[in-house]
Parts: C-alpha cells; structure tokens; sequence
C-alpha cells in the first residue's frame, strides 16, 4: 500500500508543472482562474485531474475558489501542490496577477521535477553498493555450508559434530543473513528514497534470496 500510495504521488508531481502551464495559459486568454479550472478539468486525464474534477463540482455547487483550492490541496497531501496553492491563495487574497504567480510555480514545480529526478540517479549508484554487500556476504554463507562446513565435519570427526551440528550452523547464520538483509533493505530504502518504508520492498527481495540459499544448503 505504500508503494502505490507512493507511485499515485510521483505520478501527481509530474503532472504539477503541466497542470499550471495549461492553467496559467488558459487565464492568459482573458479567462478567469474558475473558468479557466473548469476547461481544464474537461481536458485533463490522470491522478491529478481527477482531483481538479473535484473542484470544479466544488465551485459549480457554490463554493469559493479559495475554498475550493485548500480542499484541493487537503485530499491530495502533496507537499509540492500544497506550497503552490498557499501561493495562489495569497495571490487571490491580495488581488495579484494569477497568470504569473501561475507561470512562477509552474517553473518552480519544473525545477523541484528535475531535481527530484537528479537525487534518485545520484543515490541509485549506493543502492546497487548495498545490493552488491548483501549479495557478497550471502555468497561467502553458501561457499561456508558447501566448502568450508563439510571439510570441517570430516576432519573434526565426532568430537567436532558433538560440538554443534549442520542444523544449528545454519540457524545461526541463517538469522545473521536475513538480519544483514532486512536492515540492507531498509538503509537502501532511505538512500535512494529517502524513506524507512520504501526499503520494505528491498528487504523483501533480500530475505527472498536468504531463504532460496538457505533451502539449498539445508
């Protein structure tokens, strides 16, 4: 649920900027912002149009354009909309030029994009760092139980196997593994994403492979 709540968000920001540059060129003709929220709502498709639907039955029922705005903004949750309707809303107030305050968030919202685009490329090289670790230290657990182990259990003879058996070693490691796994996830979670529970689906896919090797050398 996180990941699609997460997903319907990104998908909302990429359409911020288009949203404001269709708003904003749409009140350059002369319109007002409400008819102007109306057009665009019967020509825009996605997450966010949805939304801007909303609104325009909001104001067709007789509610205020600021109104309508913060309720906008409230079902939403996304800060990057939120700061450009606190905009608008002091611009409506103090009867500035909508058009412009328009074309400024919307290159606002454009720049806010790419940047958001450049930090995800930058920190992806340090996610495939943690995968590349992970993947390491489950290797060097499979070469122990099918190398290092069974050598050790011929040697040692019975005094070695009355110490600890096969099952116990892969008790013990097999937690140490998907213990390395689950907080593996979670740090690349937080330096690719930015966020604990985007490193859930990383974890996931650690532990997945823990269990594959752990059923192999069982």
């Amino acid at each position: 649920f996180h990941e699609m709540k997460k997903r319907k968000i990104n998908r909302i920001k990429d359409q911020i900027p288009e949203f404001l540059k269709d708003l904003a060129g749409v009140c350059a003709t002369g319109t007002t912002l409400q008819q102007a929220i109306e057009i665009i709502a019967e020509i825009g498709r996605g997450d966010l149009y949805d939304e801007v639907e909303k609104m325009k039955k909001n104001l067709e029922w007789g509610g205020s354009l600021i109104d309508a705005f913060i309720e906008f903004s409230n079902r939403l949750k996304v800060p990057d909309l939120t700061r450009v309707v606190v905009v608008l809303m002091d611009v409506l107030r103090i009867g500035g030029d909508v058009t412009e305050a328009l074309h400024l968030c919307a290159r606002d919202a454009e720049l806010e994009r790419a940047l958001a685009k450049e930090r995800k490329v930058n920190m992806f090289i340090y996610v495939v760092i943690i995968y590349v670790a992970f993947m390491a230290f489950l290797g060097i657990m499979y070469m122990l139980f099918t190398m290092f182990f069974p050598s050790m259990f011929e040697s040692g003879g019975s005094l070695f196997k009355s110490a600890v058996s096969k099952d116990e070693l892969i008790w013990i490691m097999g937690q140490a593994t998907m213990l390395q796994g689950l907080f593996s996830g979670i740090v690349a979670g937080v330096m690719g994403e930015g966020n604990i529970l985007s490193g859930i689906k990383h974890s996931i896919v650690m532990l997945i492979c823990t269990l594959g090797v752990l059923v192999s050398v069982a």
